[in-house]
């Protein structure tokens, strides 16, 4: 479990770097995922403060999200790279239909446009990427 969450870390920190260039530099202004924690904060009773928000992006990102994928890789198909892609749709396709909802917007956050169902996609695939490729690069290796 040690790896999965040291792979969360690496992952969280890679994706959180892109959503802050991005709430920086403006490249997809539509995509502010920061703002639906917010809205996902409020609903579900937790402090709104960017710390709290922030707090909430790396909790899942670093606890939760690789728990889960820690438990899933021995079923999802394919090998390292395969692996975190599927784990990446797994997780858009959970986002999409449990917290946008819990954000306040429409299944598959249809009210927010394809650049955002796009961009989170992506954010998504990257995260999952990241997770599975270091998971792996962290299994020890038999010297035999």
């Amino acid at each position: 479990m040690v790896r999965a969450l040291f792979a969360g870390v690496v992952a969280t920190a890679i994706v959180s770097a892109l959503l802050y260039v991005n709430l920086r530099m403006g490249f997809l202004p539509q995509v502010d995922l920061l703002k639906e924690v917010t809205s996902f904060n409020v609903r579900v009773g937790l402090p709104t403060s960017n710390r709290a928000v922030w707090g909430t992006h790396v909790v899942l990102g670093v606890l939760v999200f690789p728990v889960i994928f820690a438990l899933l890789c021995f079923i999802l198909p394919g090998r390292t790279l395969s692996q975190g892609l599927t784990y990446g749709v797994i997780l858009w396709l959970a986002m999409m239909t449990a917290f946008m909802p819990l954000a306040g917007h429409e299944m598959f956050a249809r009210d927010l446009g394809l650049v955002f169902l796009g961009a989170t996609l992506g954010f998504c695939l990257v995260y999952g990427a990241l997770l599975a490729i270091t998971y792996v690069a962290l299994t020890p290796v038999d010297d035999d």
